[in-house]
């Protein structure tokens, strides 16, 4: 048997996997009477493109001792079964144990047929050290075994992430505070829109993502009515299959065109190599009666039939499971797709937004595939459009909703308190639908006000060019490409912040009113506290818990320009007033108290910043290092372009505040 083993040096992160449970092993269905013979080679994803097609960002072979397999920890080790193509090779069934000598945990995985003869088996280890594997299936060909040796992970890989009580966290108990966007049909649009949605996701404010929402099945909705290049079933009909000449008669929901599945997982490896959650949305009501894709057990609720569905999520778990970065979105906005409403209810109006639907059987008919066949597993939910699906279901990890629910609290409390996502919280643009109607500041500001109730937020744009048809329009919130909004670069502005808020975990999330002043608010007692303002007026606030005579420090955050303001430095009372109309700050405005050491407490800050270019100065006067780098400790010399970038690209990261720690803007850095 030919080993060989390709390198996946940036392995994604994503759930920690299952020690202890395997997922059931489904019953093969089909036994041909002539067994093929078959070849064998144990490989790692991602090296050699003539092997496995697609996949740009493996650097090369690694070997062990004696010509040994060796894979990573959370990257992809792949079985290839190679021969003659027999009759129906969708129907056939392949699976693979996978065994490690260290730990003794057992993943049992299925198999896919990848075209052109060949089989494939795809695993991605959870621990170092060696694993062996054993092949069985439908022919007796596929009976292989063999042995890998796993070695770490690239450094900084934290490995997968999965729910943990109400957080998200990496394999290695990391933190991980979602920041997603939508892009729904991304993966369906031409190669250059494509390479121009992985250059976006790359530059300054693409970096806030670290999660993207996108469909695996095709859409047909207003700004989005085309044919992709790719289809994920293989057409019936000689002429081939499109929207006139395809639909449910004319695709084979049997079988799959590898063609279109190799293009798309080398997207989620292209994602994964920027650290980006891919959230896989396996089902959505987007289909228009155009290919069948939402319906393909018949249109009728009542006699609704999941068997080709079940196929299909088969088919793409044992594709695209073993990617780290993979998450499972079961559907988008389950609800609206008419055939698999069984249950819920036709009466719209006796629903709203945050209602748990009665019963959903067709949906969790598919979720008990999907927890069946994914052996890791892979952070799950169900997206809402005027109902909610049960979170308290097990399969349910984390909510994903509509955003800014006025009942939050209570959606958390039900769901077991199970990390919240609102995925959707309308988007940035001006197309004549309210829901893609925000304005720029609208939209980042959802992200604080998710952030002040324990929510986690995504964003989307929906900006229209002018004089371009509707169809020709090319919206971030569906196809990508380029962002044309202004709130992505703030709310990476936004996640550079948290990264100064110890222990964020401990937060926990309030309502605030006091006078004319009310919001919501994140406290750790005694210590820290971020209030969410929605009025301009004279807020007295306090830090609870704080001892009185306690130092603490005020500083206001402007989330718009993008700078922290201190307003003072309290050591002799229990509260601070901040009239917010005094400093124009943008509204709503968000306000930090944090607890002082002795050492740190000093006499009230006055000054406030009027305007970015005052808040550079103070910028250069605050730290002796860029005075000198940028300025060549002259003011008259300072490079003010330069100083803007460095905060922009590095200020944040470095622990830097845009503000001034002196009297005002005029005083040296000596001083």
């Amino acid at each position: 048997m030919r080993r060989a083993c390709m390198a996946a040096m940036s392995i994604w992160r994503h759930a920690p996997l299952s020690l202890s449970e395997e997922a059931p092993t489904p019953t093969p269905t089909q036994r041909p009477t002539r067994p093929r013979r078959v070849r064998a080679a144990a490989l790692l994803l991602g090296a050699l493109l003539a092997t496995v097609s697609g996949y740009g960002y493996g650097l090369g072979l690694l070997r062990g001792a004696g010509g040994t397999t060796v894979c990573q920890v959370y990257g992809i080790c792949e079985v290839r079964l190679s021969g003659d193509e027999p009759n129906d090779p969708f129907a056939l069934e392949v699976f693979g144990t996978f065994v490690s000598d260290a730990t003794n945990a057992s993943f049992h995985v299925r198999g896919f047929y990848d075209g052109d003869g060949v089989f494939a088996v795809r695993f991605s280890p959870n621990a170092e050290g060696a694993w062996r594997y054993t092949l069985e299936g439908d022919m007796d060909a596929f009976k292989q075994s063999g042995t890998l040796v796993v070695v770490p992970a690239p450094a900084g890989q934290h490995g997968p992430v999965r729910a943990d009580g109400r957080f998200l966290r990496h394999a290695d108990g990391t933190l991980h505070l979602s920041f997603g966007t939508t892009c729904y049909a991304w993966a369906h649009q031409s190669d250059a829109m494509r390479e121009a949605t992985l250059t976006t996701l790359r530059s300054r404010a693409g970096r806030a993502v670290n999660k993207i929402r996108m469909t695996i099945l095709p859409k047909w909705y207003p700004y989005t009515k085309h044919d992709p290049a790719l289809f994920p079933f293989r057409c019936r009909k000689q002429q081939g299959c499109s929207r006139s000449t395809g639909g449910a008669d004319g695709w084979d929901f049997r079988s799959f065109d590898p063609s279109f599945w190799r293009d798309f997982e080398t997207l989620v490896a292209r994602l994964r190599d920027e650290d980006i959650i891919a959230d896989l949305i396996l089902f959505h009501p987007y289909d228009g009666g155009q290919w069948g894709f939402d319906c393909m057990g018949g249109r009728d609720s009542d006699t609704y039939d999941t068997t080709n569905d079940a196929h299909y999520l088969r088919y793409a778990v044992a594709r695209l499971g073993a990617f780290s970065n993979v998450w499972w979105s079961m559907a988008n906005e389950f609800d609206l797709v008419d055939c698999k409403r069984a249950g819920i209810g036709q009466d719209d109006a006796k629903w709203g937004r945050g209602i748990v639907a009665e019963a959903s059987p067709v949906w969790d008919q598919l979720f008990a595939v999907l927890e069946a066949e994914d052996p890791y597993p892979r952070e799950r939910s169900i997206h809402n459009g005027r109902v909610l699906y049960d979170p308290s279901r097990r399969w349910v990890d984390h909510v994903s909703m509509q955003g800014n629910q006025p009942h939050t609290k209570a959606i958390i409390q039900a769901s077991g308190n199970k990390p919240l996502i609102w995925d959707e919280v309308k988007y940035e643009g001006d197309i004549p639908q309210g829901w893609g109607a925000l304005s720029g500041p609208g939209m980042a500001d959802q992200f604080w006000r998710g952030l002040s109730l324990g929510v986690h937020v995504g964003h989307g744009e929906t900006i229209l060019q002018p004089g371009v048809v509707d169809d020709e329009q090319q919206l971030w919130w569906s196809k990508g490409g380029e962002l044309r909004g202004t709130s992505l670069l703030r709310v990476a502005w936004l996640r550079a912040y948290l990264t100064t808020i110890p222990e964020p975990t401990s937060l926990e999330p309030r309502e605030f009113a006091h006078g004319e002043c009310s919001g919501t608010m994140l406290v750790r007692q005694g210590e820290f506290a971020l209030f969410h303002l929605r009025e301009a007026a004279k807020c007295t606030l306090s830090l609870p818990g704080l001892p009185t005579g306690t130092p603490f420090r005020a500083t206001t955050l402007n989330w718009w320009e993008m700078t922290t303001t201190l307003l003072a430095n309290v050591s002799r009372r229990s509260s601070v007033t901040i009239d917010l109309t005094q400093y124009g700050v943008r509204l709503p405005s968000n306000v930090e108290l944090r607890r002082l050491d002795d050492s740190e407490a000093g006499p009230p800050r006055t000054f406030v910043p009027a305007s970015r270019d005052e808040a550079l100065r103070c910028y250069a006067a605050r730290y002796p290092d860029l005075f000198e780098g940028y300025c060549h400790s002259k003011w008259e010399r300072c490079q003010w372009t330069a100083l803007g970038e460095h905060y922009d690209n590095a200020g944040p990261s470095e622990g830097r505040e845009l503000g001034c720690d002196l009297a005002g803007p005029s005083a040296s850095p000596a001083g």
